[in-house]
């Protein structure tokens, strides 16, 4: 994935010819949450409205699996493995 770095390289952009997950993957992504219910009782200290991911089994192992893939080594290269913990301790 490429992406700029602006404030001398403490902010990374990733490029728009380059996203991290596609228009596609992202409507589908959004269809299996829409089968599902929001929740606004998660969070008492600071209230939300959202979808717990693990609800969610399809949503759950594509995230995962983006967040390993390409998530976790973009931002390993921006700010380096021991920072992102990319050997899974964080």
């Amino acid at each position: 994935i490429e992406f700029d770095t602006y404030l001398d390289g403490k902010c990374h952009m990733t490029k728009p010819t380059h996203p991290i997950i596609t228009d596609a993957e992202c409507q589908r992504a959004i269809q299996w949450a829409e089968h599902t219910s929001w929740t606004t009782s998660r969070h008492y200290a600071v209230p939300t409205t959202d979808i717990p991911l693990h609800t969610i089994p399809k949503l759950s192992t594509w995230f995962h699996t983006l967040l390993h893939t390409k998530i976790r080594p973009l931002l390993s290269h921006q700010f380096g493995s021991k920072e992102v913990g990319v050997d899974g301790n964080r």
